[in-house]
C-alpha cells in the first residue's frame, strides 16, 4: 500500500482496498472506511458505508471529514461583540452579526501512517479555502461546516503519528 498523499488510485469494481486508501472517481476523492472488496458500483460502496468523503448537506454535495479526534480537545469561545461607549463609563454591548459565536476547535488526531496519510490528504485537498462538513464531539452533536487553515503533523515513533488541526466553524 502506498503511503503518500499524492498516491491516489481510481476506484475499480471487484478490487480489494485497505482501510484509509485514497480513491478517486469522477474527480472526487473517497476514503476507504475499512478493508473491503469493492462491489460492481461505487454508489453501492458509498451507500453501504465502505467509502466516505462526501455528504449531502443543505442541498450541496460537500466534503465530509469522518475521522475522530482524540478525547482531549478544546473549543475557544470568542463571541464577536460591538461595544458602544457612552459618557460616564457606560457601555452597551451588542452581538456583531447573526453568527457572532462560531466554534473554534483545536483537535489532535493520532494514528498509523495509513490514517495519517488519509487525513493529511483530505486537509491538503481543501487547501485551507474549501469548507467541509464535520460532526463535532459531544456536547455539540450536529453536523456543521468548518474550514481548516492550520495543521501540523509529527511522527512520534514507528507507525505512530500525531496531527494537530484547528477547525473553525463557517456560517452557512
Amino acid at each position: 500500500m502506498d503511503n503518500n498523499i499524492l498516491s491516489v488510485d481510481t476506484w475499480q469494481a471487484g478490487k480489494f482496498y485497505f482501510k484509509d486508501k485514497i480513491l478517486t472517481y469522477n474527480n472526487l476523492f473517497y476514503y476507504v472506511v475499512f478493508d473491503y472488496t469493492s462491489s460492481g458500483s461505487i454508489t453501492t460502496d458509498i451507500s453501504n458505508g465502505n467509502l466516505s468523503g462526501y455528504i449531502y448537506d443543505k442541498g450541496v454535495n460537500k466534503p465530509y471529514f469522518t475521522w475522530r479526534p482524540n478525547f482531549k480537545f478544546s473549543n475557544k469561545n470568542v463571541p464577536r461583540v460591538k461595544v458602544i461607549q457612552f459618557g460616564d463609563g457606560y457601555a452597551q454591548y451588542v452581538p456583531d452579526g447573526i453568527n457572532n459565536l462560531l466554534l473554534n476547535y483545536n483537535f489532535v488526531f493520532e494514528g498509523s501512517l495509513h490514517s495519517t496519510t488519509a487525513v493529511l490528504h483530505f486537509l491538503a485537498t481543501r487547501n485551507g479555502t474549501e469548507s467541509f462538513c464535520f460532526l463535532p464531539p459531544a456536547p455539540r452533536g450536529q453536523i456543521l461546516r468548518f474550514i481548516c487553515q492550520e495543521w501540523s503533523d509529527v511522527q512520534e515513533f514507528y507507525n505512530n503519528y500525531t496531527i494537530e488541526a484547528t477547525f473553525k466553524q463557517v456560517p452557512v
